[in-house]
């Protein structure tokens, strides 16, 4: 199911490829979440697969509990899971319209292009390197050649 998910694509342009990719996501953020609750996902390996599946969700249980789980895998030794929970925190306070903390969340903005979601100011590069994610420099950077 994780390697399917790394294979979608979606014309953007097409209203039925976007919905069948939201019904696809949709039916794997299921899926795993049944995987949670039976006791299934129990390896590292497992939780970041299936915290990246949860990531693609539109719901932001869902997406929390990519986070819960995505922290799990770093507290258990897999230090790739804190840059990926970083990117569900983010993806959160986005979709609850607050200030994302670690910079991972960039929108596009069809008359400008693309813009960094605004961000609490108080989080420092400091606590963003905790996370694995790169600093703020790095994430206007970023934003620079997206743009480009």
């Amino acid at each position: 199911m994780y390697q399917e998910s790394l294979r979608d694509t979606v014309d953007r342009t097409s209203r039925v490829s976007v919905l069948r990719l939201a019904r696809t996501r949709e039916k794997r953020a299921g899926a795993v979440r049944e995987f949670v609750a039976d006791g299934q996902v129990v390896t590292n390996l497992d939780r970041l697969h299936a915290a990246s599946i949860l990531l693609d969700s539109d719901k932001v249980a869902d997406i929390d509990l990519a986070a819960d789980i995505a922290l799990a895998a770093a507290q258990a030794g897999d230090d790739r899971g804190f840059p990926l929970a970083a990117e569900a925190i983010d993806r959160s306070l986005m979709k609850r319209g607050l200030p994302q903390k670690y910079c991972t969340q960039y929108l596009h903005v069809p008359t400008t292009g693309w813009v960094l979601y605004r961000w609490d100011e108080s989080v420092t590069d400091a606590e963003r390197a905790s996370m694995g994610v790169p600093s703020l420099a790095e994430a206007k950077e970023r934003l620079r050649a997206l743009n480009e």
